[in-house]
């Protein structure tokens, strides 16, 4: 079998992409629910190794206890572990979570930066990078 030259392997790659495209489209959705680009960031940090729509019912009351990324960052990491049991690898999710808040207040100003690169969830056809999510 004759090797593939890197022009055949480009465009038997665009045509696979193509053909993904007319299947399943170009628009893409995140399944997660936020309100903010923070809200998105822990809500892909919990999406790891678990279903959108688990992560969809622990955030539901997660973001009305936790309602500031100070509030996150400031939290008790036992407490933000029961919080969010339900969710597989809890305990590394949770230090993991209020790292990241604290990082973001004392490197960003609170806020998440933008990136030129988006990060692809989990999920199909998402696009979750929360730089980007919202204005």
């Amino acid at each position: 079998m004759k090797k593939e030259t890197r022009a055949e392997r480009e465009r038997r790659i665009g045509e696979i992409l193509a053909a993904m495209d007319r299947e399943y489209g170009t628009e893409y959705r995140c399944y997660l629910n936020y309100e903010t680009p923070w809200q998105l960031l822990i809500a892909v940090i919990l999406s790891a190794q678990c279903t959108d729509a688990r992560v969809n019912l622990v955030t539901a009351d997660l973001f009305q206890k936790y309602d500031t990324l100070e509030k996150f960052a400031g939290a008790d990491v036992k407490e933000l572990e029961q919080d969010i049991h339900s969710i597989g690898f809890y305990h590394s999710k949770a230090k993991n979570i209020i790292s990241c808040c604290k990082r973001l207040i004392e490197e960003h100003q609170g806020e998440v930066p933008r990136t030129d690169s988006s990060g692809r969830c989990r999920t199909e056809n998402s696009q979750c990078n929360p730089g980007e999510y919202l204005q």
